[in-house]
């Protein structure tokens, strides 16, 4: 990460100059996104001894996606198109640099202003903040279920997570499903941080929202660069799959054409449920198999997703373990 740390010190302010200063060279800003993804790319190394580590995971998306989002304000920005057309031009540039940085880093924390025509009352503030945390305690409580749940299963039936023929793998695939939305927590506890930050004046984008990965960008390039990324990082992640990741986000775009065709739309309300279900569920073992493939080995090179010892939460979940699900302590943790 060390690595991944100076190439992004070193692109942030050369892509600022291409951004603004070269916006009449286009070839001068094309030479420079070629450059940066080549730096970015090349900042990871493939290491078999890093499959299955999620941090190795995280290094991968972040080593795509900083280069994706640079080259999206170097060659799609119109920021200093709007400056100049309000004569703005003559702000401070460290100004204008700090507010390019701003630009690049809203792909991890991307606020906007709140619809609210008035600022929120601190009741309210008070109340929304309450059930981001309530979210945030059930999420930390069912990770640990789910993981356990999931140890005790592949104990059971050792051979049963590498093909989608049994119960057990549709299972341990339902428990992905849940474990990578319980996995959310995090979002819930920087909404908190920008609402009392911002007094409710701000608020974080929903997830199904984000940019790069924006409901209004729903079309065949947009799942390709997808699918793209999730190859790249089945390449590093599990040294596999690199095919299996960017058919799964490739074939999303027809089914989605078809939800918004008049034939869908004219379906019945649960029929058409129903479908996308059915969709989802057929799909998923092309790019979450991978991750239940390779699940004994990621539980035994990672660390719990939760600690084991947060006061209360952890209690409550080892108490639904042994007395509603009856999954003995030793599955309870790695060992």
């Amino acid at each position: 990460m060390s690595t991944l740390n100076i190439v992004t010190a070193a692109a942030i302010p050369i892509a600022y100059l291409a951004s603004r200063k070269a916006k009449n060279q286009p070839w001068l800003q094309q030479a420079t996104v070629v450059g940066l993804w080549a730096a970015y790319l090349s900042s990871i190394q493939r290491d078999e001894e890093a499959f299955y580590l999620n941090d190795k995971m995280i290094e991968s998306v972040l080593t795509f996606i900083m280069p994706l989002k640079l080259t999206q304000l170097i060659l799609y920005d119109n920021r200093q198109e709007e400056i100049e057309s309000h004569e703005q031009d003559q702000q401070p540039w460290w100004k204008d640099f700090l507010s390019f940085v701003g630009s690049f880093f809203y792909y991890a924390l991307p606020i906007s202003k709140s619809k609210l025509k008035e600022p929120p009352t601190f009741p309210s503030l008070l109340l929304r903040n309450a059930e981001y945390l309530l979210g945030i305690c059930i999420k930390l409580m069912a990770l640990p279920i789910l993981e356990a749940s999931s140890r005790k299963l592949m104990a059971e039936n050792p051979e049963a997570h590498l093909l989608p023929n049994n119960g057990v793998y549709w299972l341990l695939l339902a428990h992905f499903c849940v474990s990578a939305a319980m996995g959310t927590w995090m979002l819930d506890a920087q909404a908190i941080v920008v609402n009392l930050v911002t007094l409710g004046r701000y608020e974080m984008l929903p997830m199904n929202n984000y940019p790069l990965q924006s409901r209004s960008t729903a079309s065949l390039a947009a799942f390709a660069v997808s699918g793209i990324l999730h190859s790249w990082v089945a390449y590093f992640m599990f040294g596999r799959g690199l095919i299996r990741a960017c058919v799964y986000f490739v074939i999303q775009n027809p089914w989605i054409t078809f939800e918004r065709s008049d034939t869908y739309k004219n379906l019945p309300r649960f029929v058409g449920g129903f479908l996308s279900l059915l969709f989802f569920i057929g799909t998923m073992p092309i790019y979450g198999g991978l991750f239940v493939e390779g699940y004994p080995t990621m539980f035994e090179k990672n660390d719990e997703s939760v600690p084991r010892d947060l006061p209360f939460l952890s209690n409550v979940s080892q108490w639904c373990l042994e007395n509603l699900l009856h999954v003995q302590p030793e599955y309870w943790y790695k060992s």
